[in-house]
């Protein structure tokens, strides 16, 4: 869950930086953000559900089974026998059985649990950074074509407005008078 808001949280500090001083702009970028988040957290979270459904089908390759079950048994405890048994005569018993069996099901854990370990980051990690970032900045563009609405948008706050009239005032008069002083 930190993730998703880490992202919108950096989504919309870039929109301050870049839009600063364009209100309309800075909110329609902010809510577009979170909409398509929120649509990313979906997408995303429909596809965990099922990779998990099919996690329910016992699958993997035959190699890959063949290998790990290999690693496992080499790792499992053997057991120990004492030196007045004969080993010829023992039977197998239940416990062989619950042993073997145990072998296989962590052989399966393992591999399912690397897949998972695996696939869990990298869907959302496609889903929330990399498709969330596409999504933003084909609205952002669809925006700029959008000849409506676009003057709203890049409507600026008054302070700047007032500062750059001011600023552009001062600019006339200078120019004036540089021209005034060039003719002297």
């Amino acid at each position: 869950d930190a993730l998703p808001i880490c992202v919108q949280s950096v989504l919309n500090r870039l929109a301050l930086e870049h839009f600063e001083g364009f209100p309309n702009l800075i909110k329609l970028t902010k809510s577009k953000i979170d909409e398509i988040r929120q649509k990313q957290e979906m997408v995303a979270e429909e596809l965990l559900r099922i990779v998990f459904k099919m996690e329910k089908m016992v699958y993997t390759q035959d190699t890959m089974y063949s290998n790990k079950l290999n690693q496992t048994q080499d790792n499992w405890p053997k057991p120990q026998m004492s030196s007045d048994l004969n080993p010829e005569r023992l039977l197998i018993s239940v416990d062989a059985d619950a042993t073997a069996m145990s072998i296989h099901l962590l052989t399966y854990f393992q591999i399912a649990s690397g897949r998972l370990a695996d696939l869990i980051p990298m869907v959302v990690r496609f889903y929330l950074l990399q498709e969330a970032a596409s999504e933003v900045q084909k609205e952002m563009l669809g925006f700029l074509h959008n000849k409506e609405g676009v003057e709203d948008l890049l409507l600026e706050e008054d302070i700047i407005a007032e500062k750059r009239m001011i600023l552009q005032n001062r600019l006339e008069r200078l120019v004036k008078a540089r021209q005034i002083l060039t003719r002297c």
